[in-house]
């Protein structure tokens, strides 16, 4: 096979499996022990105390605002999310559909409450 002298086969393969820019930082919360994974990925910034809790406030890269909601949706009431904004509404909106989600399968094959 011979490569068309004007196709650049390496921005081809290195657009394949580079991450996609960074567009902004996720500020999160981080309960002391916990989410391991998000403290490797992210930037400690330093202690921080979020409702009597103890922990540590992380910066992460946000390259994708979705990914990023599913990783920290999934560590639950060991992270909260401090920005930005439109992260904090899509964590908590997955939140409320696995709560959804949960109480419906819950009450399947239960008899109806009585009034």
């Amino acid at each position: 096979v011979t490569v068309p002298p004007e196709v650049d086969l390496m921005a081809m393969v290195r657009r394949g499996v580079e991450p996609p820019p960074v567009v902004g930082t996720a500020r999160v919360w981080v309960a002391a022990g916990r989410a391991n994974g998000l403290r490797r990925l992210g930037r400690l910034v330093g202690p921080r105390v979020d409702a009597g809790r103890v922990g540590d406030e992380l910066e992460l890269e946000l390259r994708s605002l979705d990914t990023v909601a599913r990783w920290l949706a999934g560590h639950g009431p060991d992270i909260v999310v401090l920005g930005p904004q439109p992260l904090i509404d899509r964590v908590r909106t997955s939140w409320e559909a696995a709560a959804e989600a949960h109480s419906a399968s819950s009450s399947v094959g239960r008899p109806a409450a009585s009034a």
